[in-house]
């Protein structure tokens, strides 16, 4: 699984324009192969701050979708931000990390109940 978030400031002036664009990509965008989910989130402890998960089954998935119209759409919105997006990628290596990394939070639940 591949995970990128695009973390955006989108100008107070624009975010209606911005917000109508979203969402009319967003659900083609949750319809391309590969895509396991698209989400859309707005940060609560600030005005003007935006965050796009995308989850995709493979690199070659992330990869059509990055080179597709909608994407593209994405990029044109974009660029009605005060300075470029960050933007995130990760990667798992593998199911067993995801296994272990469930192990240590069980972990950490159970020593904070003992606590």
């Amino acid at each position: 699984m591949i995970l990128l978030i695009i973390e955006m400031d989108v100008p107070i002036t624009k975010q209606k324009e911005f917000l109508q664009t979203l969402i009319v990509i967003l659900e083609r965008i949750k319809m391309e192969h590969g895509c396991i989910s698209c989400e859309f989130l707005k940060d609560v402890g600030f005005d003007n701050r935006y965050r796009v998960i995308g989850k995709w089954e493979k690199k070659d998935d992330l990869q059509n979708h990055l080179s597709s119209k909608d994407f593209s759409v994405l990029r044109g919105a974009m660029s009605l931000l005060h300075r470029p997006p960050e933007v995130n990628l990760y990667v798992e290596s593998s199911k067993q990390g995801i296994k272990n990394l469930h192990t240590i939070s069980d972990r950490q639940k159970t020593n904070n109940l003992n606590t």
